[in-house]
């Protein structure tokens, strides 16, 4: 596990201890999605506002 993911997770363990669970799943939501996006584009990543605009849908 990387510095990223130790402060991700400390970010998500943050909001849950604060009572903030349906952020904290928003948030898995969507990087569950941006991982998908960015898995499913091969060699060509998309640009951020293709992804936002994908995550918004």
């Amino acid at each position: 596990m990387d510095d990223i993911d130790r402060r991700f997770l400390a970010t998500l363990n943050d909001l849950q201890s604060r009572g903030m669970v349906e952020e904290a799943t928003v948030i898995l939501e969507v990087v569950g999605e941006l991982a998908e996006i960015i898995s499913s584009a091969g060699d060509s990543i998309p640009s951020t506002s293709e992804i936002v605009a994908q995550v918004a849908r």
